[in-house]
């Protein structure tokens, strides 16, 4: 493989060390050719990527914010926001029942994924566990129009902690 000296990582090593940057540190600019910087928000001393593999000189407290800059500006739109789950239990419920508010719902929520879970407990009751995975504000919003759904057939529900 090709070692060639990156001009940006010459240029803050000089910056950083002035004449004390040759004749040895100046050798940290040394990456293979083609390699990208890693800036170094701790000692400026860039680490570099080539291929999507990554190198960091240093410490954790150094290679940590690096490792962050690196997450930021390649891979943001794997940085997301985790989904949410909320439901309720509805009590002595058919299934069946819902369906119709179950298809109207999915249209009025297309991010959110709606789920229906039915149960038989022990004693032979019925339960339907009728809820929403998605992001938190709008699956708070779907759980609330589950609950004033469930309030206007006044189906008993319990929350589901």
């Amino acid at each position: 493989m090709e070692i060639e000296r990156h001009p940006e990582a010459v240029k803050e090593i000089e910056t950083q060390f002035g004449e004390q940057a040759y004749p040895q540190r100046i050798h940290m600019a040394e990456y293979p050719k083609g390699a990208a910087i890693i800036p170094n928000f701790y000692n400026r001393v860039p680490g570099f990527s080539i291929n999507q593999h990554y190198f960091m000189p240093g410490f954790p407290m150094m290679a940590k914010p690096m490792m962050e800059w690196v997450l930021d500006t390649y891979y943001q739109s794997l940085n997301t926001t985790p989904n949410v789950e909320r439901a309720i239990r509805l009590i002595d419920g058919q299934e069946s029942d819902w369906v119709e508010f179950m298809q109207q719902f999915e249209i009025e929520y297309p991010n959110l994924r709606l789920f229906s879970l039915p149960k038989i407990d022990a004693n032979d009751r019925r339960f339907i566990e009728l809820g929403v995975e998605g992001q938190a504000t709008e699956a708070d919003a779907g759980l609330a129009k589950i609950i004033k759904e469930a309030n206007q057939r006044q189906h008993k529900w319990e929350s589901i902690p």
